[in-house]
């Protein structure tokens, strides 16, 4: 769906080994899956954008809220530093 609304679409993978999958296959299979999709580019996150050194407590389970803030968190940093400079 996000495809559809924008000239171009970046996509980035979490590149920290805190889930089940290690990150490259993370990243394998997120550009295996949109490798059809024309206007998509599939980033790895690096150590600073999403990590469990910049946003702790975003890779919590517990505490719900503190997760909702640390996303919203991300996508004004992204918006306003990354997103407005490419």
């Amino acid at each position: 769906e996000a495809v559809k609304k924008v000239d171009h679409l970046l996509v980035f993978v979490l590149s920290e080994d805190l889930s089940t999958f290690p990150a490259d296959v993370r990243l394998k299979l997120v550009q295996e899956g949109t490798s059809h999709l024309d206007g998509v580019t599939v980033i790895s996150s690096g150590p600073y954008m999403v990590s469990s050194a910049t946003f702790p407590s975003y890779f919590l389970e517990e505490g719900h809220d503190r997760v909702k803030v640390h996303t919203e968190l991300d996508a004004k940093v992204f918006a306003r530093r990354i997103a407005e400079n490419t």
